[in-house]
């Protein structure tokens, strides 16, 4: 029987292979904060309905505005639609409220005959 041995240096290979996985690990990174950068820009673009909503609410409990005008999509549109009513509504029972104190007052201040 005839035995051949082959050996060759294993170091070029190693090295080459520690450079592919050093370049692996530098692409990896990069694409993650890449990825986790357009996740955030996405999700700030998303908000910022709810954002504007929110400072029009603040605005109206400010007493700066009464009604909510806001541009939003159609998905925020019944809200912004609702809060509206229900502004409407709260208009109404503080003006019957009013004009029931004012009767009242007048009842008090008029001698009975």
């Amino acid at each position: 029987p005839i035995v051949v041995i082959v050996s060759e240096d294993l170091g070029a290979l190693k090295r080459s292979q520690s450079e592919l996985h050093a370049w692996t690990a530098i692409v990896s990174v990069l694409l993650i904060v890449l990825l986790v950068a357009v996740i955030w820009l996405g999700i700030t673009l998303s908000m910022r309905p709810v954002v504007t909503l929110k400072a029009a609410l603040k605005r109206l409990q400010d007493g700066e505005i009464s009604r909510i005008a806001v541009r939003a999509p159609e998905e925020f549109q019944p809200l912004v639609y609702q809060l509206n009513q229900l502004l409407d509504s709260l208009d109404q029972r503080l003006e019957r409220s009013r004009d029931a104190l004012a009767n009242l007052s007048h009842s008090v201040k008029t001698p009975i005959a």
